[in-house]
């Protein structure tokens, strides 16, 4: 591996693999929105979040079938989506598109293959009308997150609570993540957003913070994030502030830390 990628480096790859999905999803008639702490950069710091390390954008669950698909037959020399679809290791229920000549090593996770730096593209899928019904779907999601997690994590220590976990750990161990990403993804889209009042990206995320109004994205507006423009639901308000509260307050210096324990190379 060459250099090590610094913080503000990493940014800046970062900015141009958006740059680049912004481009096909113009192109090709796709809508995204910046979203989590990349739409909360956008609004209130004009672009990252100084100590944020990564990017995040979601579509709807068929725009973003089509993207893969587009990314997947029209190669580029430097980026490239990768998922769960395609690749046997990869362990996440949401799709990145990475840099192609660096390396990424998320020390807390196992290794994946081909890893580089990368932004995140997640699917939004509808909801059942009932609410009730709605939180149970969501739950149940939930849950099957936890046993993707459980499947990719180390043995359980032997407390307590990891003597009750072991069994399950040793059941998600013999199951393998891809069948638990596999049925994550089946639930997840059982409900159609057409059809839908309320909708979210309920394979990852912030939980049940993550449901919303459908016509939060009835229409999208473009939002500065550093030197160029990148769209956003015109309904962020309601978004950011069901995830993050006054989402324009910043927080205590000793959170304003990456969420990631990453560390990124330029390939040789």
């Amino acid at each position: 591996m060459g250099k090590q990628i610094d913080l503000k480096e990493m940014q800046q790859v970062e900015l141009s693999i958006l740059k680049y999905v912004h481009d096909i999803c113009e192109e090709n008639q796709l809508n995204y929105y910046l979203c989590g702490g990349t739409l909360l950069g956008a609004i209130r710091h004009k672009g990252f979040i100084p100590w944020d390390d990564d990017i995040d954008i979601f579509m709807f669950r068929e725009d973003y079938v089509k993207l893969l698909e587009i990314l997947r037959i029209n190669e580029h020399d430097l980026f490239e989506a990768i998922s769960f679809y395609d690749n046997d290791d990869y362990y996440f229920s949401f799709a990145k598109v990475i840099h192609k000549r660096t390396t990424l090593i998320e020390v807390d996770h196992p290794k994946i293959d081909r890893l580089g730096v990368y932004i995140d593209i997640f699917p939004i899928d509808g909801l059942p009308k009932q609410e009730n019904k709605s939180k149970r779907h969501f739950k149940k999601i939930l849950f099957l997150r936890w046993l993707q997690y459980l499947s990719i994590s180390k043995k359980p220590s032997l407390d307590l609570k990891g003597t009750i976990k072991y069994p399950i750990w040793l059941l998600v161990k013999a199951i393998g993540t891809s069948k638990i990403l596999k049925l994550i993804d089946k639930v997840a889209i059982k409900y159609s957003a057409i059809d839908s009042n309320s909708v979210a990206c309920s394979v990852a995320g912030y939980g049940i913070k993550e449901i919303m109004p459908k016509d939060v994205f009835d229409e999208k507006i473009k939002v500065k994030f550093e030197d160029y423009e990148f769209y956003a639901p015109a309904g962020y308000d309601v978004y950011l502030s069901n995830l993050y509260g006054d989402y324009m307050k910043l927080p205590p210096k000793e959170k304003r830390v990456t969420h990631h324990n990453n560390i990124c190379f330029w390939n040789d």
